[in-house]
């Protein structure tokens, strides 16, 4: 099942640079290794083009929100 997302962008004064710093731009995927498994970071590889992705970090106390993400889900900021 394909779910909607609402992500939210908790500090107004910084969110929309990194809006354009991580999703309008997209970033190396090197620079994000270090945050997905193995077996993440070959599916990505698998799915885009070019070693860059559009990214969105989360603070750790919505790591749930995280966990409930599935490969296909639309996310809505």
């Amino acid at each position: 099942m394909v779910n909607i997302i609402l992500q939210p962008a908790s500090e107004k004064k910084f969110s929309r640079k990194h809006y354009l710093d991580t999703v309008e731009t997209p970033v190396n995927m090197g620079l994000i290794k270090s945050y997905l498994s193995n077996e993440e970071y070959k599916n990505l590889e698998n799915v885009t083009k070019n070693s860059a992705v559009c990214v969105w970090g989360i603070v750790p106390s919505m790591k749930h929100m995280w966990e409930k993400m599935n490969y296909g889900d639309t996310i809505l900021f």
